[in-house]
Formats: structure tokens, C-alpha cells, sequence
């Protein structure tokens, strides 16, 4: 509970907002100057504590709560919505709320319960009116109210460097370019620069990132929006690092501290100097390039340095802050701002075309103010980019968009590290990650085919990392995370200058991803590098590719999204692919075959059978034409179409043609051959089918064995048979060691597919059925539930395990969900009810 001591000593919270921590840590300094307590978050939390707890005790403890009022105090999903309502809503303290407006905010824009409220109104005050105002509030005469006042010569005859300075004023020394009025956002990154800078021993951060992410904007801001905290500040234009000791000479004459001599370098020392034995300065060296340029004029001793560079190797020098795109919020409200008639959704779709980066996003306003619509302006830019983001330059930024992309593409070439192949290369790929590793791979790995092309390309270790030094030091692209990152208006301005190169960099980019191929689709440890490559894969519209490798790369993709659960998504990738090859290839051409019997599988996946059955049957006639009837890919089209045949009632043709390819899959490719074991299992269910349950269930048994050893027990066909022997367990009388299994199948399942991919859903529903076996009707409701969604989400209503699944729940409802299983024994007949449920489930496993 917050108390007053004999002494009139209080405590106080301070409740603020971000972007005005001068302000309260100007405040929080005079109350404590006058010996009562404060509670300051920057000054007494540390990091990792509980931002919540601390912030609930605090109120709870504070006499009063100085809440900061400022247009950003009241925005939307700040914490100081939080504070000022607990404050008022502790009734049994007392009037604790003490609103203090530090900017000429109009109360209607306050929230209606605090409009009634007296403020006291700090604003537009000089600081010593400020001061006394504020010690008034403690209502303790006698208490002292005249230090610190401002810092500096001449200022009251206080040292300087003794406390914070009131917000609003000004330093002596200043050479800041002027505030952009439509500066918008960044409040976040501006509190993590002032912490940054406080808290290193350096008292150096640079802003690094790409030509157009506001890097020097954002350093003017927080000029302007800290300046009353320091006694000088002085931005140096160090683009041109000769011209550096000018600028530092112009700072000496400002601060008295001129050589005797006319050389400007003694008299640019002689300013470092005067700032290294002072403190409460600020200096920016704008759009520095090579560390090793600047690191001779970094003062040191106890004031702040801002680097602002493209490039990202600063680490020896102080704390590296990136500067990222704009949030999408951020750019919406700046396009707003710019351009009123803009609707929501036309800013948000603009921001997403420009990659909320904010150069091309005040440039895309410049030309909209002219009338243009959001439309005509994308088809410009796809037709034209370096023309488009060449127009609409603001005049607080030296050179537009294309104009610095192309600049900093000059200097890279003129580096002569192989970098401009790189970077030319990278622009053809889709706007994602890039792992550096593929850039790392020998060429040879890409096939005969396409080595040639990857001669281009810089080789070896040293020579890949120096072109990557190089792009970064011009800041074409950031490397995080062993991961290149290009923003898509760099690229595209890129690929609007080397249009007459495209091809010779698209072979390039087809043979760096045939290179990076992972080895297999099955195993879902290969899924995230697949989740990786398919967007850039994609990118290249393999349909219409002239090289044959990365067109078999395509069709593995189609594999990878099937196999890992995505089948939605597969379908019209592989109907795309199969009709553009069709018509450009012929039907007989090995891609063909390949995408035909990939997209069979789709649709096998999707239950649409008859459409499966008739590219199978037409996938495998050719097959026994062309290759053989043991070849490889004969004997997949044979066990493909005997699925669809299973699947449309006729499981004896399913039987008897999957007997015969089991046969000759053992003889060409050996008995424990993953596709061998995977016809001898539908073979096997086909005899479970057919009624021979003895040897369905040694079968099964035997290739369950078998799939454990030769793929692991968490490959997906081996949880597939899982779920069979735990349906034989079942059927055996043994359904607690049924649900057991299936729980430690579902689990494994979770984990190693994910909790959407339909076999997951499919243990899921198995295990239910042993849950109701058991009686444990509350707990197979529940599960039957989330298994139902989840099977509408990934495979949608129309597919048959999600009407089977529907099925099941309804019956169950109808049934009143009788807690003991009374009333699915009565009105399902018992054990012949649950042989029906296996039966079906069984199916379900074998078309899965």
C-alpha cells in the first residue's frame, strides 16, 4: 500500500509512452532532487523481469501516478492504457491519477473518462516555470526546487552534464538537417537506439540496412526528438570520407576550439579532443561505408555516436541495430498521411507491392498525388520499375530509389568480387530467403546439363564469402542467419537492367536449384530445406523452362507438398504443370510421365479416384511401351492404379495386379526396397479385404517389422502400418494395448509430420474408436471434435476421410454420447459396429 513518511516524502510512478522518455526521466529527476521516490521503468527494471508484475506493483506502491499525456500516450495497444486504468480503478488510495500534459493535446482527443480531469500543463514552458510547477504538485514547502537547472555554459552556472535538460530545449552547438514532417513510425527503433546508446560502453550504435529503409531519416528523428539531452549535435555527411575532416574542422569553430593553424586535420582533432573530455553530445556520420574509414574519428569518452551505412560489418566498432521495411501498420498510416483518398486496402495493397519499404513508399505518393491510380501505378512498376521508382523523389532524401540501387550496383562491379553475378543472379529468385549455402555448392552437382552456367558464379569458399562481403558493404542485400535477404524493389529494378541477360541468369539460377535439391520427399527431416527451395523453384515458372532438370526438380516439389500434407496447394501446381508439358513436350516425353503420375497421386490424395484411375491406367500403358515392365517407374504406375482400383470397389483387380508387381519388384529391386514394402502392404490390406485375415495380418506384421529397421520408426510409412497393427490389437481383445500404440503413434506423428498432415488426423481418429472401446466417451468426443475441423481445414468438406470423420460425429451426437458405451452397443450391434468402424479404417490407411 503507498504511504507518506513523517518527512512528506512520497513515491511516484511515472506512466509514459515510448517516444517521450526525455520527459519523464526530466521529471523523475527533479522529484528526486527534491528527496521523494520514483519508480522509473528504464531506471529500475531490469532486462528478463515481468513487465506486468513490476508494473502492478508499482502502481499498487506509488502515493501518485504522473501520467505523461501526448498524442502517443493514447494510441492504441500501448500499456499506458493499462496503467491509467488500474490507477483509477484502486479506489481505496485515494485521487492517485495526476494527468500532466506535456504537448497541447486538445482533451477531446483524451478518452472520456479522463476529459473532467484537471491537468498540470508542462508544455511551452521555459524549465525553471517548468520546475516549480511541477514541485508545487508535492504540495511540501521548503522542499528545494531550483537544481538541476540547464546544463551548459552560461545556463544558471550549473556544470554541465548535471541531469536532464527539459525536452524542448535546444543544444548550442547544432548542424542537424530539418525534421521530415512526414516522418511517421520507427517509435519502437528510435527508444531502442536511446537504449542502446545509453547502456554501451562504446557509446557508438550504427543503423545499418538497405538503400531506402530510412536510415537517415530515422537518425534526423532522433536528433530532433532527443536533442534537449544533449549540448551539441552535429551530423557529418560521410558518404565521402575525405570530406569528413571539413565537417569536424566547421564543429571545432562552433565549440571555440579552432587550431592556431589553418590545418584542418589539427583542427578537427582539436574538436575530438574537446569531445572526449565532455559529455552530453551527439555525432552522426550519415551514410558511412568501410569502418575502417571512420573508426580514427569516433571521439570515445562519455557522448553518443550514430552511424548510419549500408553496410552491416560495424561489430568492432559499437551496438548494430538493423533497420528494417515498415511495419504494415506503419506503412499504411504513412501512405494515409501522404495520400488521404487512399482507402485502407488500397494502402495496404500498395504496401505490400513496395515491400513496405519506406523511400519507394513516399515516392508511390508523390506519383499518386498526381491522380494516378494504385492499379495503373503496379502495372507500371512491373512493366518498368527502374523508370518508376525513378519519379516522386522527396527532397528530404539525396537520390531516389533506382537512382541509389543503381549506384550502389556500379560500385559493387567496380569492386571486382564477383559479387554482380550474385546479386544479378538473386534477383531473378522469389522474394525469400536465400540460403548462402547454395551459392557454396559445386557446380557439378546441378548435372551436365547446367555446370556450365554456374561457371559464372564465383567458386569457392573465399571467392563466395568475398562477393557476399561485397553486396553487403553496399547494401544490396543483408546476410542473416547464413540466409541472403534482397528486397523485391532492389531486385526488381535489378531485373529491370538486365533484361537482355535474362535468360543467361535464369540458367544460372535453374542449376543452383537442381543443385540444392534435398535427396528425398518421404522423410520429413528434408521438409524444411523443400520449404525452403519451392518458392524460388516456383518462381522460375518451371512450365515454360527450357531446361529439362529443373523441370524433374518441379515434379519433386509436387511430391514434397503432397507428402508433407499440402495437397490443396499441390493440385494446381501439378494441373499447371501437366498442361503447359502436354502441349510443349508430347505425352511420352519422361517429364510427362512423371508429372502425370504425379498429378494421379494428387488427385488420389484429394479422393478423386476415377480421375486418378484413368491418368494411371494411361500413365502405365505408356510406361510398359517405353520403358518396361520393370522399370521402376512402371512398377509406381502399377501399384498407383491398383490404389484407385481398391478405392473404387473392385479389390480383386487391386489384388491380383499388385501380386504380380510385388513379384517383380522383389526381383528388381530387392525385398526390403521402400517401394517394394509398400506394395507388399496393400497387397497385404488387399487380402484383409478379400477375407484372408491370417495372412493380411502376418504380412503386415512382418513389413511393420521391416519398416522399422530399414526406415525408421518415425518415417511416415512406418506410422502408417502403426495404425494397422494397433486396429489388429484391437480386433484381438487387445484395445488397451490398441490405444496405447495409437497414442505413441499419434505423438510420433505430431511430431515428426505436424499436427495437420492427414495421417496425423487419421491416428487421431483411430485413436478415438479405442477411446469409446474403452468407454472413455468425453475424451473420443473431444478428439473426434478437433480431429473433424482439422480434416475441413486440410482436405475440405468434399474429401471422403472428412465425410467419413463427419459421419462418425453425427452418429455419436445421435447417440447422446452415454458416458458407459450402453448406447453405441445398442444401437450399432456391438462388436460387428466396431469390425465395420476397423474395416473402414483400414481403408483409410491404404489409400492414404
Amino acid at each position: 500500500m503507498s504511504t507518506t513518511d513523517d518527512a512528506g516524502r512520497k513515491r511516484f510512478f511515472i506512466s509514459y509512452a515510448g517516444p517521450d522518455r526525455l520527459w519523464a526521466e526530466w521529471i523523475g529527476w527533479q522529484l528526486e532532487q527534491a528527496e521523494h521516490d520514483v519508480e522509473l521503468d528504464v531506471w529500475d527494471w531490469g532486462p528478463g523481469e515481468n513487465f506486468v508484475l513490476r508494473m502492478d506493483q508499482a502502481l499498487r506502491s506509488a502515493n501518485q501516478v504522473l501520467a505523461l499525456f501526448s498524442a502517443s500516450y493514447f494510441e492504441q495497444d500501448r500499456f499506458t492504457t493499462d496503467e491509467w486504468t488500474s490507477t483509477i480503478a484502486i479506489k481505496e488510495y485515494g485521487p492517485r491519477l495526476v494527468p500532466v500534459r506535456i504537448e497541447n493535446l486538445p482533451r477531446e482527443r483524451f478518452p472520456a473518462a479522463l476529459r473532467a480531469m484537471t491537468t498540470l500543463d508542462l508544455f511551452g514552458l521555459e524549465e525553471d516555470q517548468a520546475r516549480r510547477r511541477l514541485l508545487e504538485l508535492v504540495e511540501q514547502p521548503g522542499h528545494p526546487a531550483s537544481s538541476p537547472v540547464f546544463p551548459g555554459p552560461g545556463r544558471s552556472g550549473v556544470p554541465r552534464g548535471l541531469g536532464p535538460r527539459l525536452p524542448g530545449a535546444g543544444p548550442q552547438v547544432w548542424r542537424v538537417p530539418a525534421r521530415n514532417a512526414s516522418f511517421a513510425g520507427r517509435d519502437s527503433l528510435l527508444v531502442e537506439i536511446r537504449e542502446a546508446l545509453t547502456v554501451s560502453i562504446s557509446g557508438v550504435v550504427v543503423l545499418y540496412g538497405g538503400g531506402g529503409f530510412g536510415k537517415t531519416q530515422t537518425a534526423i528523428e532522433y536528433a530532433h526528438r532527443f536533442a534537449s539531452d544533449y549540448d551539441a549535435v552535429w551530423v557529418i555527411d560521410a558518404e565521402q570520407s575525405e570530406l569528413i575532416t571539413g565537417q569536424l574542422a566547421a564543429l571545432a569553430t562552433e565549440l571555440d576550439v579552432r587550431a592556431p593553424v589553418t590545418d584542418q586535420t589539427v583542427t578537427a582533432h582539436r574538436a575530438l579532443a574537446e569531445l572526449h573530455k565532455s559529455e552530453r553530445w551527439l555525432l552522426v556520420f550519415d551514410n558511412a561505408e568501410d569502418p575502417a574509414e571512420i573508426i580514427d574519428y569516433l571521439p570515445g569518452g562519455r557522448g553518443h555516436v550514430l552511424i548510419t551505412s549500408r553496410n552491416s560489418a560495424w561489430a568492432e566498432a559499437g551496438t548494430r541495430i538493423a533497420v528494417e521495411v515498415f511495419t504494415r501498420e506503419e506503412s499504411v498510416r504513412l501512405l494515409h498521411n501522404l495520400v488521404p483518398r487512399l482507402s485502407p486496402s488500397e494502402a495496404a495493397h500498395l504496401a505490400e507491392i513496395l515491400g513496405d519499404l519506406p523511400l519507394a513508399l513516399v515516392q508511390a505518393a508523390g506519383v499518386l498525388a498526381s491522380g494516378v491510380t494504385v492499379a495503373q501505378y503496379e502495372r507500371s512498376l512491373e512493366a518498368h520499375a527502374t523508370e518508376v521508382l525513378s519519379r516522386g523523389r522527396p527532397i528530404s532524401y539525396p537520390a531516389s530509389l533506382a537512382a541509389a540501387t543503381s549506384l550502389a550496383l556500379e560500385r559493387l562491379a567496380a569492386a571486382r568480387a564477383g559479387g554482380e553475378t550474385v546479386i544479378r543472379a538473386c534477383a531473378y529468385l522469389a522474394s525469400e530467403p536465400i540460403p548462402a549455402a547454395w551459392f557454396y555448392a559445386s557446380p557439378r552437382s546441378a548435372g551436365e546439363d547446367l555446370a556450365d552456367a554456374l561457371e559464372a558464379l564465383p567458386a569457392g569458399v573465399l571467392k563466395v564469402s568475398r562477393a557476399f562481403e561485397a553486396i553487403t558493404r553496399y547494401g544490396l542485400a543483408r546476410i542473416d542467419r547464413n540466409e541472403l535477404r534482397l528486397h523485391r524493389l532492389t531486385a526488381a529494378v535489378i531485373r529491370d537492367q538486365t533484361r537482355a541477360q535474362r535468360a543467361a541468369y535464369q540458367a544460372v539460377i535453374a542449376g543452383l536449384l537442381v543443385a540444392a535439391e534435398p535427396r528425398t520427399t518421404d522423410k520429413p527431416e528434408t521438409w524444411p530445406d523443400w520449404a525452403v527451395l519451392v518458392p524460388h523453384v516456383l518462381s522460375q515458372d518451371p512450365a515454360t523452362s527450357p531446361h529439362d532438370p529443373l523441370r524433374l526438380l518441379a515434379t519433386g516439389v509436387v511430391r514434397y507438398l503432397v507428402s508433407s500434407g499440402q495437397t490443396q496447394t499441390a493440385l494446381p501446381v501439378a494441373e499447371h504443370f501437366y498442361a503447359c508439358w502436354q502441349e510443349a513436350l508430347g505425352p511420352d516425353h519422361a517429364t510427362c510421365l512423371e508429372i502425370s503420375m504425379q498429378l494421379a497421386y494428387v488427385y488420389q490424395r484429394l479422393g478423386l479416384y476415377a480421375k486418378s484411375q484413368r491418368l494411371n491406367e494411361d500413365c502405365l500403358a505408356r510406361c510398359r511401351r517405353i520403358l518396361g515392365p520393370d522399370d521402376p517407374r512402371t512398377l509406381k504406375a502399377a501399384t498407383d492404379l491398383a490404389t484407385d482400383l481398391y478405392a473404387l470397389g473392385a479389390a480383386e483387380r487391386a489384388c491380383a495386379l499388385n501380386e504380380e508387381t510385388f513379384r517383380r519388384s522383389t526381383e528388381v529391386l530387392g525385398e526390403n526396397a521402400r517401394s517394394t514394402l509398400g506394395v507388399a502392404y496393400n497387397f497385404a490390406i488387399d487380402l484383409y479385404t478379400l477375407g484372408d485375415l491370417g495372412t493380411a495380418r502376418a504380412m503386415v506384421e512382418e513389413i511393420h517389422g521391416r519398416r522399422r529397421e530399414v526406415l525408421g520408426v518415425e518415417h511416415p510409412d512406418t506410422l502408417n502400418s502403426a495404425g494397422i497393427m494397433a486396429g489388429h490389437l484391437s480386433e484381438s481383445g487387445q484395445v488397451e494395448a490398441a490405444r496405447t500404440l495409437a497414442e505413441d503413434t499419434l505423438e510420433m506423428c505430431r511430431r515428426a509430420l505436424g499436427e495437420d498432415h492427414p495421417q496425423t488426423l487419421l491416428v487421431a481418429r483411430s485413436l478415438a474408436l479405442y477411446l469409446r472401446q474403452l468407454h472413455e466417451t468425453e475424451e473420443a468426443r473431444r478428439l473426434e471434435d478437433e480431429t473433424l475441423e482439422r480434416y475441413r481445414v486440410v482436405l475440405g468438406e468434399e474429401h471422403p476421410d472428412t465425410a467419413a470423420m463427419a459421419e462418425r460425429v453425427a452418429v455419436h451426437r445421435n447417440e447422446g454420447g452415454a458416458g458407459n458405451g450402453e448406447a453405441i452397443d445398442r444401437k450399432e450391434a456391438g462388436r460387428e459396429a466396431w469390425n465395420h468402424e476397423l474395416m473402414q479404417l483400414y481403408r483409410a490407411f491404404r489409400l492414404l
